[in-house]
C-alpha cells in the first residue's frame, strides 16, 4: 500500500476506524516501517470508541516501541 492510500483512508472521517487510520499515519511517517505494519501496530479490534488525547498519544508511543524492536 503506497503512502498516498493512507492519507486518503485517514481522511475520512465517517469510517469509524478513522482514528486508528490516522495514529497509523503518524507511526508510518515516525518509523521507517511498512504501511501494513502501521496499521497493525495501532489496530485494537475491539475498541468501539474514540481514544482521548493521552490515550491515542500513548498508543503511538507504544506502537513505535513495538516496531523498533
Amino acid at each position: 500500500m503506497r503512502s498516498a492510500a493512507v492519507l486518503d483512508l485517514a481522511s475520512d472521517t465517517d469510517r469509524p476506524e478513522w482514528q486508528a487510520t490516522r495514529l497509523a499515519e503518524l507511526v508510518f511517517h515516525l518509523t521507517d516501517c511498512s504501511v501494513e505494519e502501521a496499521l497493525e501496530a495501532v489496530s485494537q479490534p475491539d475498541r468501539e470508541s474514540k481514544l482521548t488525547n493521552d490515550e491515542a498519544l500513548a498508543q503511538v508511543a507504544a506502537a513505535i516501541v513495538a516496531l523498533r524492536r
